[in-house]
């Protein structure tokens, strides 16, 4: 586990918030008044390792502290996080303030009731300038649409916000896939091998498996793309119908045999290195390989990576997940907690 303790910057919040780094950093919502420091305030924060929250770290986390927060960052890595954090809420043992969890954690800890509800702490979830799909995700049970057994009738709760927001792209190199990105899996693959036989690259994809997130994160666009679907409207399973099965077929099929053999995990940062370092031709990510693209000391390939939407089979969707900020009901210094979140909440 990595500790980082914070520093102090001159830098505005709302510069931040205006141009950081591309990502949707800070919903600007929540009028109410927060005191403009808040000296000696504690807060324990615990994330997973994720290039995405480069811009926390460097930019958010010295704010936090210029406003009088006292921040204590503390990092694990992805696929031991969510046992970790889990077994933490549920025990009471207090060794986090905040979790940020990555978004389809959010049921689990809501249905074992082991976060606050944030909107009795003052955070408005109605605020018209949270983007709706995120904010929604911090609620349990859903606001809208089926339920679960068991929360048919539960008022939903706020129990976590969004903290920064991030998009699925597919990156490829430009010197493989001349024409622009790949439209179709087929055109992915067909140029991809061209660039192996070439000895431009070793493989024509890479995705991600690992504990926590095993596949899904790499094969849902995938699953999507041949028209797939987890549920209809009544929590009927449908991912099983012929046209999921196809995707899983091709995934673990086709695509697999084209991507590396023998590893026993593959997570975003052997991804990213296979892309920078160029053994691959392309991959579908997140934002945080992608801001290392043109940054000759993290890449060999500056210049040569670009971007497009993901390819498709009947049609071409991306998914977009957060990082979503929720307090324990164990949190040590909880409204410290609650109060740093109104902070980056607030407007100004």
């Amino acid at each position: 586990m990595k500790r980082d303790k914070t520093l102090r910057y001159s830098v505005s919040r709302r510069a931040l918030l205006q141009g950081g780094a591309g990502l949707a950093i800070g919903a600007t919502i929540l009028g109410a008044g927060v005191p403009a420091s808040a000296a000696g305030n504690k807060v324990i924060i615990g994330a997973f390792a994720d290039g995405g929250l480069t811009p926390l770290k460097t930019k958010i986390i010295p704010l936090a502290a210029a406003a009088g927060f006292d921040v204590e960052f503390l990092e694990d890595e992805y696929g031991v996080t969510l046992e970790k954090w889990f077994a933490d809420a549920q025990s009471g043992a207090g060794q986090y303030d905040l979790y940020l969890l990555d978004d389809p954690w959010v049921p689990l800890f809501g249905a074992a009731d082991v976060l606050e509800d944030l909107g009795a702490g003052g955070i408005d979830g109605t605020d018209k300038d949270w983007i709706g799909s995120m904010i929604d995700m911090g609620y349990w049970p859903p606001r809208q649409g089926p339920r679960v057994k068991g929360f048919e009738a539960a008022g939903p709760k706020l129990v976590c916000v969004p903290f920064i927001g991030d998009l699925q792209t597919l990156t490829y190199r430009n010197d493989v896939y001349p024409d622009g990105a790949p439209a179709t899996w087929d055109e992915l693959l067909a140029k991809g091998k061209e660039g192996v036989a070439a000895g431009k690259i070793k493989y024509p994809v890479v995705f991600r498996g690992v504990a926590g997130n095993p596949i899904v994160t790499s094969w849902y666009p995938i699953f999507l793309s041949f028209g797939g679907a987890f549920f209809d409207d009544k929590w009927n399973v449908t991912f099983n119908s012929a046209a999921g099965k196809a995707s899983a077929d091709f995934f673990v099929g086709t695509l697999k045999e084209n991507a590396p053999t023998g590893v026993v995990e593959f997570d975003s940062d052997q991804e990213g290195a296979a892309i920078l370092g160029g053994d691959a031709g392309a991959i579908i990510q997140y934002s945080g390989n992608a801001l290392k693209a043109e940054d000759p000391a993290q890449t060999k390939q500056a210049g040569k990576l670009s971007f497009g939407v993901v390819p498709q089979q009947t049609t071409a969707i991306a998914q977009m997940g957060i990082f979503i900020a929720g307090v324990p009901k164990s949190a040590p210094n909880k409204a410290n907690s609650i109060e740093f979140l109104k902070w980056y909440t607030s407007p100004e």
